[in-house]
């Protein structure tokens, strides 16, 4: 009886330890898992942070592109106004330049026609020296008609009949200083004189060339196309009939007449392509738009006087 008293106790004791064996693994295990939720809480924070942190540079560095954008863009536009401000500026002194150009060929013929001018006078004030020292030396034979009276020598060669007003280069030379000069009304009756009298010799086709740039730029454009026409007809051989072409070609582009223009300057192109104005017309054909034809047999550049 005495033994069984004693064994009772033990085995509550011993049930009681199998009972808390497991209420304490649940603990242990509950404890862990704690400790990996606070980790991973941890972690997750720590990505958090670093992405915000990677969030603001990310936005710092577009802040600074976009910056640097629009500042190339500013550049960009402040080249594009410099460079059309230069295009203009060249384009400027280009027609400045075709101007002055223009203006040197022009002083040059008129200097031209003044020494020309000189040496006829030299050559007709020799004569006249020798023909007093003639007449002082021997009298004039009985029936020669003394110098000055009626019917002595043939009338002036040229288109117009009677006596000329003056000497051609005289009257060549005058006409281009009133033209230089922008007296464009009196030279132009200057220049129609020369040719009535002495619309045969080398001069004709300028002073002719001469007429139609008055008349284009009076705006009279049908005239000026008319006489245009007149230096490439009759004076083909002179020293004006690519600028004829090419001032011919510009007076129908004023006139609206884009078809025959390009007509003009194709024809220019192809037949004086090493002239300057083939230049310029190449560069009118490519503002209307259009191409200069196939290469045709070229002619060479008449020389300039």
């Amino acid at each position: 009886m005495k033994r069984k008293c004693t064994f009772f106790p033990v085995l509550i004791l011993l049930t009681g330890c199998f009972w808390a064996l497991p209420q304490y693994a649940v603990n242990k295990e509950t404890v862990q898992l704690l400790q990996q939720v606070s980790t991973m809480q941890q972690q997750l924070k720590d990505l958090q942070d670093g992405q915000t942190k990677s969030n603001a540079i990310l936005q710092k560095l577009t802040e600074q592109i976009l910056d640097q954008v629009t500042r190339l863009s500013a550049s960009i536009d402040d080249i594009k106004k410099s460079n059309a401000q230069t295009q203009a500026a060249v384009s400027a002194n280009v027609d400045s330049l075709k101007g002055n150009l223009q203006i040197t060929q022009e002083s040059l013929d008129e200097l031209k026609a003044r020494l020309t001018k000189l040496a006829t006078d030299l050559a007709a004030l020799k004569t006249t020296v020798q023909s007093i020292d003639s007449k002082i030396g021997s009298p004039a034979p009985t029936g020669v008609p003394a110098p000055g009276d009626a019917g002595q020598g043939a009338p002036p060669t040229g288109l117009a009949t009677g006596t000329p007003p003056d000497s051609p280069d005289a009257i060549y030379a005058s006409a281009l200083s009133d033209y230089t000069s922008g007296r464009y009304k009196l030279a132009l009756g200057e220049f129609q004189q020369y040719l009535r009298y002495y619309g045969t010799t080398p001069l004709a086709g300028n002073a002719q060339f001469y007429i139609g740039q008055i008349h284009f730029m009076q705006e009279n454009y049908d005239d000026a196309i008319s006489a245009f026409n007149v230096v490439v007809e009759r004076y083909a051989e002179g020293t004006k009939v690519t600028q004829a072409i090419y001032k011919k070609g510009l007076a129908m582009e004023k006139l609206g007449q884009k078809t025959s223009a390009i007509k003009e300057f194709r024809a220019l192109v192809n037949r004086y392509p090493n002239s300057p104005e083939a230049k310029l017309a190449a560069q009118e054909l490519s503002k209307l738009g259009a191409r200069s034809s196939g290469a045709a047999k070229s002619r060479t550049t008449p020389p300039r006087r």
